[in-house]
């Protein structure tokens, strides 16, 4: 059998489930953790750096616990060292028994001190396994592959030494694949062919199990195959996949064939594969009639052809349809234990359903089908919002669904809020709860509170900071958690979300506005002062590492413009970290801790908290945030710095673009009293001089600004 992935429990497992290799031990290579069991030391088969294609993986659901990892896309053979191996159904029960029989020979023999005689009676009694093996239908076959596979297989070597031992490894098993598949050793090396070997060898193999594929998919090893056949032979793929048509129901529900279904779907098929594989869904009538409508088109092309029949008979066609489908799904939402709920050709199916369900004639019946396939996986829509589908499907539930109903969503993704936060897609369910749910209360409670308490772990923070108050949140940070704290500030902002995330939003606009009774723009204030408190408290608590963040700079500046509520202590803890450091640095120690003024990302920060708003690159204008004073952070940002530190930064790059911002910010909005002290601080000819000499970035717009100041009369 071949090595696999080690196993942690390895060296308390019997040796009647350990690899046993039929040749020679010392020629099988050494477990991770140690070396081979006995005689010479094995050579240990390492990797290399050579880059390698990356297998694709499927989305995982955001209610599993652990990284997703499909069976059906492993590369099985490529694990190395050894693991515990369950037993064939085809494993002559002697040779296990042989097998017990070496081990209590060997503790009786260790027992009294005879180590000879345990290593002579293990060796005899392994060469009568090794015979009987080989005895075995195609057990010479067998014998002579696995010696070549574990040269094709390894990594160390140059391709042309590979495609040479691969070369060798088809020669041996060409005409004989059939009757090797089937076992799990055997299947490896199948495998190997499959995926390092030419495309004749790849041809070879498909053709040579060509009608066998559906019967292979079932069984636990040489599904792996199969799965490897559709994503390296595009061009036998759809005789492959033709073999599970009129089956896909069943293979979804089945243990072994529903990852390769899924991945089939999902990573490899294209558009006419995809059709035909969820043509099982829509009916046997479909499937006898209809089937070149929806290789073409899928089921829209199916729905909208009336083939000259009447209305009446028309939309009784379609009622079968969706009826079949309903079915279908049912069969598969029942049966939760079986991990289809989780594929994305079922949240097709379940899109497709609910979307075209809007052609029926009756309201009424829409709004019935629409309900009892709700009420049959209301419990289950955890499982499918991390799929573009899937996350479809489940806001088209929210936004025709009562109180009730987006009641009930909302506590079955109570559990899974962090992973809903960070998801690209279940994200935009998130948001739909937001923009639908008019009782902002709950919303508040249940949903928003515990959002803003994950900031910490959205935003990722240098691991130190300049401030002595503040420590660092999590390392780890997330764009998409980072927008989901954002929608409850500044909510479809292009700033920070795509124009193909606000027009998938916006997708459910028009049904929200008539299932909910609050006004969108009312909703959304009371949502954001709700949020204000916690996310002010955490720019409060870590604003020395926020402003040393380029992502956290951008957070910063949507919250201290845009949320509700008093915004002092936010404000002075911004400002700390400009009046403990002095500027410019003066000592080895200080210069290597950059000021936060000189960073680009830090600089444009209180830029924009200075000029109060964004600019608008359309009207060529800063649009003023609402319920925000610029003017009062203009004055805390001198009393801050102290005028020979801003003296300083005038001369400087990123400083000088701050400087100017707060001369303009003073002068149109400043009392008469600073407006002289700005003029005192900045009219020096001498300061002039000395930034027209200098080589800071801003230095043009300051010195423009500063013939302006003196024009002044104060």
């Amino acid at each position: 059998m071949a090595p696999k992935r080690p196993s942690s429990t390895k060296q308390n497992a019997p040796p009647s489930k350990r690899f046993k290799n039929q040749f020679d031990s010392s020629k099988s290579p050494s477990h991770k953790s140690g070396g081979s069991g006995g005689g010479a030391p094995s050579k240990r088969f390492t990797k290399t750096h050579e880059p390698r294609e990356k297998n694709p993986r499927r989305k995982a659901p955001i209610t599993s616990r652990k990284p997703h990892r499909d069976e059906s896309g492993t590369d099985e053979e490529e694990y190395e060292g050894f693991e515990e191996v369950p037993m064939d159904d085809d494993e002559p029960e002697e040779h296990h028994e042989d097998t017990e029989m070496v081990e209590a020979s060997a503790r009786e023999s260790h027992a009294n001190g005879n180590d000879t005689s345990t290593r002579e009676s293990h060796q005899a009694q392994r060469q009568v396994a090794r015979e009987r093996r080989l005895a075995k239908p195609n057990g010479q076959i067998v014998g002579e592959a696995k010696a070549l596979w574990e040269l094709a297989r390894q990594k160390s070597i140059s391709k042309k030494e590979q495609q040479e031992h691969v070369a060798k490894l088809m020669a041996v098993v060409k005409g004989k694949i059939q009757d090797l598949v089937f076992k799990h050793d055997a299947s490896r090396i199948v495998q190997t062919l499959v995926s390092q070997g030419s495309r004749a060898d790849r041809d070879q193999v498909a053709l040579e199990l060509k009608g066998s594929y559906y019967r292979l998919s079932q069984a636990r090893y040489s599904k792996f195959l199969v799965s490897k056949l559709i994503r390296y032979c595009p061009i036998h793929r759809p005789s492959i996949l033709a073999e599970f048509h009129g089956k896909v129901i069943r293979s979804i529900l089945h243990r072994e064939t529903t990852d390769i279904i899924a991945d089939a779907y999902e990573l490899h098929a294209n558009a006419i594969e995809r059709n035909l594989l969820l043509r099982d869904f829509y009916g046997r009538e479909v499937e006898m009639f209809d089937s070149e409508k929806v290789k073409v088109g899928g089921l829209k092309a199916l729905l909208e052809s009336g083939d000259g029949v009447s209305e009446e008979v028309n939309e009784a066609r379609k009622k079968r349809i969706f009826g079949s489908m309903k079915d279908n799904l049912l069969t598969i939402f029942n049966n939760p234990d079986k991990g289809a709920v989780a594929h994305s050709i079922v949240h097709r199916v379940l899109w497709e359903y609910l979307s075209n369900i809007k052609g029926l004639a009756s309201e009424d019946e829409q709004a019935r089908l629409r309900q009892e396939m709700f009420d049959s996986c209301q419990e289950l829509l955890p499982e499918m919002a991390h799929t573009r589908d899937g996350s479809r499907a489940v806001r088209e539930f929210i936004a025709f669904g009562s109180a009730k109903d987006r009641k009930k969503i909302i506590k079955s993704f109570k559990p899974h809020l962090e992973k809903m936060c960070t998801d690209d897609q279940a994200q935009l369910v998130l948001f739909t709860c937001l923009d639908a749910v008019d009782d902002t209360k709950a919303l508040l409670s249940s949903l928003v509170s515990e959002m803003v308490s994950l900031a910490p772990k959205f935003i990722s923070l240098p691991s130190t900071t300049s401030s002595s108050t503040s420590t660092s949140p999590s390392e780890s940070s997330s764009t998409a958690g980072r927008r989901s704290l954002l929608y409850l500030v500044v909510p479809r902002t292009t700033r920070h979300f795509t124009p193909a995330i606000v027009a998938t939003l916006a997708e459910t606009d028009t049904t929200i506005a008539k299932t909910s009774k609050k006004d969108a723009s009312v909703r959304r204030k009371e949502l954001r002062v709700g949020a204000s408190s916690g996310l002010l408290g955490f720019v409060e608590q870590y604003a020395g590492g926020l402003v040393r963040d380029p992502a956290g700079s951008l957070f910063v500046g949507e919250v201290m413009l845009y949320a509700d509520g008093d915004k002092t202590d936010a404000t002075a803890a911004l400002l700390e970290p400009l009046s403990c450091l002095p500027y410019p640095p003066t000592t080895d120690s200080e210069a290597t801790s950059t000021h936060p003024i000189d960073l680009p990302h830090a600089s444009r920060l209180y830029k924009t908290l200075i000029q109060g708003g964004h600019f608008s690159r359309s009207d060529k204008v800063i649009i003023p945030a609402p319920d925000y004073s610029a003017i009062a952070f203009a004055r805390r940002f001198v009393e801050a710095v102290g005028e020979e530190k801003l003296l300083s930064m005038a001369t400087h790059d990123n400083a000088a673009f701050v400087i100017t911002e707060l001369i303009t910010r003073v002068m149109k909005d400043g009392t008469d009293y600073e407006r002289k002290e700005v003029k005192r601080y900045f009219g020096g000819r001498d300061l002039r001089n000395t930034i027209w000499e200098g080589d800071a970035k801003g230095k043009d717009q300051l010195l423009g600004k500063l013939k302006e100041l003196e024009a002044v009369q104060v």
